[in-house]
Parts: C-alpha cells; structure tokens; sequence
C-alpha cells in the first residue's frame, strides 16, 4: 500500500475520532497575553461569537482539524472501515 493510502487512512480515522470529540466540550484555564485576550474578545463581538467559539475555531485551523474534517468526509468510508483500514496498515507496516 501507498504511503498516501496509509495517509488517507490515518486522516479518516482521525476525522471520524475528531467528530467525536466535537460532541464534548471541558472547561479549561489558560494563560494568555493581555493584547491577544483583547483581539480575541474584540474578534468574538465582531463575528457574534463567545471568545471560547473563536478560540476553537483558532485552535481547529492551527491544528489541521478542519483539513481532516475535509478529508474524511470526502473518503465515504465508515468508523468501523475507516478504523479497519487504518489497523490493517499499521500491521502490515510492522510486519515490514
């Protein structure tokens, strides 16, 4: 198999994964600089957001999330098939 198969694998099962942890949301303290606290809440009332919408939404794009999003939602594939595939080729790359 192909790496970029091997890639598409991964990319699925991480989306589908991400889906998943969508659904949950945990409050959390971080430390940030004062002039990006002040962009941020100046962002959220410009866009009609909460701060913590446009910190996600930040974190998502800084973390290639909505990449995987795109990706797995373009494979057709299943959790089920998307985790079978992505073990399939993880065995077999050991085997290696």
């Amino acid at each position: 198999m192909t790496c970029s198969r091997v890639a598409s694998a991964a990319a699925i099962l991480l989306f589908h994964l991400s889906v998943k942890i969508d659904d949950m949301k945990r409050k959390t303290t971080i430390y940030i600089d004062d002039a990006i606290l002040r962009a941020l809440k100046i962002a959220a009332t410009r866009a009609g957001q909460h701060d913590y919408e446009v910190v996600e939404q930040a974190l998502r794009a800084h973390l290639g999330m909505e990449l995987l999003q795109r990706a797995g939602s373009k494979s057709g594939l299943g959790e089920k098939q998307a985790l079978s595939l992505a073990y399939r080729e993880l065995h077999r790359s050991r085997r290696r």
